[in-house]
């Protein structure tokens, strides 16, 4: 996988930053430290593209009548 953190800068505005793998899109922001962030979470080993996180698991016993 080929990881790319760029910069682009227009005159006269804030630098915007992207994360692209494989030439695809993965995030942006103005803030280069959220971009950082999400370069190191992939290449850590996190998949790009998409994120599953469990906000909440129970299992629940229904009475017998």
């Amino acid at each position: 996988m080929k990881l790319e953190l760029i910069k682009e800068t227009k005159l006269g505005e804030r630098p915007w930053y992207e994360l692209r793998a494989d030439d695809k899109f993965v995030t942006g922001s103005y803030d280069l430290e959220k971009v950082e962030q999400a370069y190191t979470n992939v290449k850590a080993g996190g998949d790009p593209f998409t994120t599953k996180e469990i906000l909440r698991s129970e299992e629940i016993v229904v009475p017998s009548e």
